[in-house]
């Protein structure tokens, strides 16, 4: 046998790589990795199961649903950092494990996670807090009639807008160990999401002139240094938007799904259709729900799965939605329950 006739020969390229060996006995078939890194990508995306673990109806007494009108609160639900409770507004912590809901005793509002069991809450002041009963004050003054929201472990919050007129007014991310402040230049514009990169180096925020018109989406450093800006593609507020899990890209829904560089604007890739909510649970995969559908897109962002929320014709859709910080569960506010689902990557 000559050399050339034992070397291997590609005969095949379609989703996968056919080679062709010349053996002693004759041909041999062997199925090579996926052809593309995307094509591997997709197959992962699409090996994620979610699985629905719970459905808890609301109940005015004992499991409130959250609400309020349109942008008077960004964080609405958020699991505890080790992904066991989960926290509906100010109200109640839900047992991931039982479902049994427990009333928080004080008037808080619920500003984000914080580490282990905890939440981070406001009442007059801040602090970190636990289903079990524990309060750990924090020492800082928090600015008077401001919405805030805090960062995925608690440590750094976000102050903006005036109560009854929401999100409008300067922006002060404050690191809270120990204190440190950081003035954002967002003066009189509405805050319609907030996005944190996964180590918080970063932050985005999508920003509106009023509830029906878009201006931009700002990126900034944990010290308050302006990092980018965005344009959306519509003029519809954006509320849809995220850091991928390497903190160097955000993903966000306008008129179409859409992923840029966070540092330099570059678009990394589109993908329809729009979205309410957007958070990537894998390098390969994120889930988004437009209020009645939740979907699966691939990191392309290209659609992959549906599941039907349930949600009844109207108005009302979902409003809310988490994920832990595990990226295994996600909770969803439905019009008629608190939907858990288990995913699995």
């Amino acid at each position: 046998m000559s050399r050339a006739e034992a070397m291997p020969r590609v005969v095949l390229a379609t989703r996968r790589v056919l080679v062709v060996l010349a053996t002693g006995t004759g041909l041999a078939l062997a199925q090579s990795a996926p052809a593309t890194a995307r094509e591997a990508g997709r197959e992962q995306a699409a090996a994620t199961r979610i699985e629905l673990l719970r459905e808890l109806p609301w109940q005015p007494d004992e499991l409130p649903r959250p609400g309020g009108r349109w942008g008077e609160r960004l964080t609405l639900m958020a699991f505890s950092g080790d992904g066991r409770w989960l926290a509906v507004r100010g109200d109640v912590f839900v047992e991931v494990a039982t479902g049994t809901a427990r009333a928080i005793p004080e008037h808080t509002t619920l500003l984000g996670p914080a580490a282990g069991d905890g939440f981070l809450l406001r009442d007059h002041d801040l602090v970190r807090a636990s289903a079990s009963g524990r309060r750990d004050p924090i020492a800082y003054a928090t600015p008077d009639e401001v919405e805030a929201d805090g960062s995925p472990s608690g440590a750094c919050v976000l102050f903006h807008g005036r109560r009854y007129v929401p999100n409008v007014g300067d922006g002060l991310l404050v690191e809270l160990d120990p204190p440190r402040e950081h003035r954002l230049p967002i003066v009189h514009r509405i805050v319609t999401a907030i996005a944190w990169s996964p180590d918080e180096r970063r932050c985005a925020l999508a920003l509106a002139f009023d509830e029906r018109t878009a201006e931009q989406i700002v990126v900034f450093a944990r010290d308050g240094s302006l990092v980018q800006r965005l344009r959306p593609d519509s003029e519809q507020p954006v509320t849809a938007l995220a850091f991928d899990l390497d903190g160097e890209s955000i993903v966000w829904s306008g008129r179409r799904l859409h992923r840029a560089s966070a540092t330099t604007g570059r678009r990394l890739a589109w993908g329809q259709p729009r979205q309410v909510w957007l958070a990537p649970i894998s390098a390969h995969a994120l889930l988004g729900h437009d209020g009645r559908v939740l979907t699966l897109f691939t990191h392309g962002l290209t659609a992959l799965r549906h599941i039907d929320l349930d949600v009844a014709d109207g108005d009302d859709v979902a409003n809310a939605a988490a994920l832990s910080p595990q990226r295994d569960l996600l909770a969803i506010a439905t019009p008629q329950a608190l939907r858990l689902y288990r995913i699995t990557p």
